[in-house]
Formats: C-alpha cells, structure tokens, sequence
C-alpha cells in the first residue's frame, strides 16, 4: 500500500512536533540538573552528560544541525567537570539557552552564522584569567575521545586556547564548514579515514582550504605516509617535542 505525498507530509510534521516536545522536555531537565535543584539524583553530571550527548544525536536528524552543534560545544564544556562551580553552571545554562533559541524560533538556523553563534558561547580554561591571556583564536582537535585527547587539550587550553574535540574525521569536515575554526589539528591515525586524509581533503575544498591545519603524529619524520601530506601541513609530533613543534606550527601558520 503506498503513502499519499499529503500522508507522508502529516507523518513527518507529526515526528517534527514530537521531537520538538521530546527536545523541550530534555532541555527543562537539564536546567533542573544544572541548577542542582534535584537532589536525589546521586550522579547529576551522568545524567546531565547522557541528554546533551542525546540532543546532539538526534538534532540534526530532524532538521535542527545547529542545535547539534551547540550540543557538541556543551558536551566538549562539560567533559570531567566533577562538581560545577557557580559560574560553570551558569555557563553551561548558556549552552541551554541557545538550544532553547533555536528550537522555539527565536533564532531561525536558516539566517544564523553558526561560526559566530559558536565564538559567542562560552568556553572553559585550565588557569586563571590573571596567569594567562585568554586568546579568541578556536582549536578543533580531531582525535579519537581519551587520554592523549585529553592531554593534548589541556596543553592547547593552557595556550589560551578554545578548543572543541571532534572525534570522526569524517565528521570533522562538516564541522569545519560549519563552525570555521581558526585552526584544525588531526591526528594521523584514526578509524576509517586518517587525520593525513583529512587533511589533503581540506586542503582540496574551495570551502575549507584557508582554515589552516596541521598533522598530529608520533610518525616518524622520514615516513612515507608522511609525503601525502600538502606541503603548507605542519607535523607536530606527541610527546616531549609537542610544545616546541606546536610553537614552530602556530608561527609557520600565522597563528597568534
């Protein structure tokens, strides 16, 4: 039996408003775990991490990419937070607020600067305002979730850093487009397409071939996978050379 084109519209309206519903509720949740005004939830940042994770899933499918990406911002702000501090929490009620935009119409997706609305959000550091100038210049690391991403994140952060973690590299290149950050930094071996990959595929865009990038690797400098590399990718490489490499990098891209 087939589907009339009115039936399958009413359909996907219906799912629409569901969603919508759905989005709302978990949002208002959020809010009640953020304020800590539910006090018989034992594990209040596992639960607050598990919606926004949900959100950011399940936004794009039904037509809202922006709110996936301030879902994305909230998940990166949120990650190893134990207990939030006063001025966290009314931080990551931002990161709510902007969701709260998008899916009521208060701010139409279709008009918004995505890469603007990101820099407006607010981003977390690993020292205090007074040791270290806070630099508006945006990191995406793309690196799978874990130790060394951690790691490496800290170190940027402690630059002055924004820095949001993307761990697909197919993924990252719609965020790319998307947010435009002033600098993306892949490691070279990932699941599926490699941070080398990556980078030739960024390079080769008209869209995204000014977005400087630079390669993440414990590759040895004479590799062979290395050569595949566009000759404007500087190599980092992990360990006790990463903070002079870095440098080198940032310096041969033009970052400040």
């Amino acid at each position: 039996m087939s589907i009339s084109k009115d039936t399958f519209s009413a359909m996907l309206a219906d799912l629409s408003q569901q969603y919508l519903e759905t989005a709302a509720e978990k949002l208002d949740r959020l809010e009640v775990l953020i304020d800590g005004r539910d006090s018989a939830v034992k594990a209040p940042m596992d639960e607050t991490y598990r919606l926004v994770h949900n959100l950011k899933g399940s936004a794009g499918s039904f037509g809202y990419p922006l709110v996936s990406v301030i879902a994305h911002r909230l998940e990166d702000y949120i990650t190893d937070i134990g207990e939030p501090t006063t001025r966290e929490r009314s931080e990551m009620l931002a990161f709510v607020d902007r969701m709260r935009d998008v899916l009521d119409g208060t701010l139409d997706p279709d008009d918004a600067d995505t890469a603007l609305i990101v820099r407006q959000l607010p981003v977390r550091h690993t020292f205090e305002v007074d040791d270290v100038t806070a630099s508006e210049v945006e990191v995406l690391l793309v690196m799978p979730r874990g130790a060394g991403a951690h790691i490496v994140e800290l170190e940027l952060r402690a630059c002055g850093f924004r820095v949001v973690t993307e761990p697909s590299t197919l993924s990252a290149i719609g965020t790319v487009i998307r947010t435009k950050p002033d600098l993306v930094i892949a490691t070279a071996v990932m699941a599926g397409m490699s941070g080398i990959d990556l980078a030739c595929a960024l390079d080769a865009m008209p869209a995204t071939r000014a977005i400087p990038i630079a390669l993440l690797t414990s590759l040895d400098a004479a590799d062979v996978q290395l050569r595949a590399l566009p000759h404007n990718v500087p190599v980092i490489q992990k360990g006790d050379q990463f903070g002079e490499d870095l440098a080198i990098a940032l310096a041969k891209l033009s970052i400040t």
